[in-house]
């Protein structure tokens, strides 16, 4: 078990397990329903009372406004917590992030919010941030590393921070000041921005610090390791939905069929993209995502396409066949490469001078020869 600055607190005998979340409610938004399953499982394993789930920003607006009309429906009055994927197809993190921190309808501007990302770059965790997000999780997570985020937002005592264009936590907390930010060091302050307390129901709810027993920390452990098996059999799944699509791609004679199924195709990576790192595969999703920006460019399928497309389907193929759960090493870091580099040639290239139709799914043998 990794380093974690929760306490692991022994309860007494006859003692129920309790982390202090048993009041507390979370919002999970994630499109792929594997996170959504996984997380929920985690948490509800941690002890939290209450887990609640929407697959995008916009089915999340919708049940936070649902609690406030009709509680009685959902079974809350309010969330607590919400952790989100930054990135999604129709309503996204930042869209949904935005709503809670300045929207007129917003029920509670100070909510907690974690933005949760498989392909975290610099540039989504300072928008995150720049829109008031108070964590940034990159998958695969641990189950400390998701506590210690928890914790960290339970003692949280910052002031919050409303200017023209921000509101959200000080970011002086973490000597990250918010882009055109004028605030003195005196502590009064200047003219058009306001330091607010927030309520900290969050902290009260929990006890002031977060307490994990080690059983429960076991049991979400357990389960973490449960779900990574079990991806596997998830991933030959995706494979066969993939291939299925790839096969009316290259057989049907209509044009707007061999359109209609490219579709599909490119959605089908996009969800294995979300899944890949979450469950410990990074060579996956990388794949998974590189299928996915190939599929999204408005091309005809023509063979040298085609031939660029099955090679993505040939490389998870190998990554299966071996069960690869690094990034494959050197072999496997030179394949991703290679995939990049085709389909930037692809992109860029005239019809006459694109890569042939073999030169990619080459590699995917030399990983599968590499690690057997």
């Amino acid at each position: 078990m990794s380093r974690s600055s929760v306490r692991a607190v022994w309860p007494t005998d006859g003692a129920a397990k309790s982390s202090g979340l048993d009041r507390v409610v979370i919002l999970i938004v994630d499109e792929s329903l594997k996170t959504r399953a996984l997380l929920g499982s985690i948490l509800s394993s941690l002890g939290v009372g209450t887990v609640l789930r929407a697959p995008n920003g916009g089915n999340a607006l919708e049940l936070i406004q649902e609690m406030r009309r009709r509680p009685e429906r959902v079974g809350v009055s309010g969330v607590d917590l919400i952790i989100s994927e930054w990135d999604m197809a129709r309503v996204d993190g930042a869209t949904l992030l935005r709503w809670i921190r300045h929207h007129r309808e917003s029920p509670d501007r100070f909510l907690p919010f974690i933005a949760m990302s498989a392909t975290p770059s610099e540039k989504w965790v300072k928008a995150a941030r720049d829109l008031g997000a108070n964590q940034f999780i990159a998958r695969p997570f641990t189950v400390n590393s998701l506590c210690d985020h928890i914790d960290s937002l339970v003692r949280d005592d910052r002031r919050y921070v409303k200017t023209g264009e921000y509101f959200g936590p000080d970011r002086r907390f973490h000597d990250l000041p918010v882009e055109m930010d004028r605030r003195a060091d005196s502590g009064t302050e200047p003219f058009g921005v306001r330091f607010i307390l927030p309520p900290r129901g969050l902290a009260a709810k929990v006890g002031g610090r977060l307490q994990v027993e080690p059983e429960m920390l076991a049991e979400a452990e357990n389960e973490l390791e449960t779900w990574q098996e079990e991806f596997v059999a998830t991933v030959r799944d995706y494979l066969d939905r993939l291939t299925c699509e790839y096969t009316t791609i290259c057989g049907a004679e209509d044009a707007m069929a061999r359109l209609a199924a490219l579709d599909r195709l490119g959605r089908i990576g996009r969800q294995l993209h979300s899944h890949g790192q979450s469950f410990g595969f990074p060579l996956v999703t990388t794949v998974a995502r590189s299928l996915h920006q190939l599929t999204g460019q408005g091309h005809a399928p023509g063979d040298d396409y085609l031939g660029l497309l099955g090679a993505h389907l040939d490389t998870i193929r190998a990554v299966l066949s071996v069960e690869l759960r690094s990034d494959g090493g050197k072999v496997g870091r030179e394949l991703v490469r290679g995939l990049h580099r085709a389909n930037r040639k692809f992109l860029r290239a005239p019809e006459h001078d694109r890569p042939p139709r073999g030169g990619v799914a080459l590699a995917s043998g030399q990983l599968r020869g590499a690690v057997t």
